[in-house]
């Protein structure tokens, strides 16, 4: 599904107008919708990521809350925060390591160090 979205991206920036910006930095049509299309598929890679380490973390941390909860509340109460937390730092993550993937290449192959800033190609 998401590489059917992204062939529509593609589709999309492929035929719209460029921006005086694109213009002036040399980035055409089909280089800015190469990138767009690439942002899009690390993103959705990264979403899948998360979610699977996610689920897996839930499955076991459910067979764990339910087996603590025989022994007390607080202890499954303990376990089920502490399993959330990983999730949620987990999802942080691999959206810091998706921005950073991401601004690494844009510096290397296009230049981009801050914003405004483009090397003509």
């Amino acid at each position: 599904m998401a590489l059917l979205l992204a062939l529509v991206i593609l589709s999309i920036y492929l035929f719209r107008n460029t921006t005086p910006q694109q213009e002036s930095s040399g980035l055409g049509r089909a280089t800015s919708a190469c990138i767009t299309v690439a942002a899009f598929l690390l993103g959705a890679l990264c979403s899948g990521v998360a979610g699977y380490v996610g689920m897996w973390v839930s499955v076991r941390a459910n067979v764990r809350v339910s087996s603590a909860a025989r022994r007390s509340a607080r202890e499954a109460l303990q376990i089920a925060v502490r399993a959330g937390g990983f999730s949620a730092l987990v999802v942080v993550g691999m959206a810091v390591i998706g921005i950073a993937i991401l601004y690494a290449t844009f510096y290397v192959w296009l230049g981009v160090d801050s914003p405004g800033s483009m090397k003509n190609q």
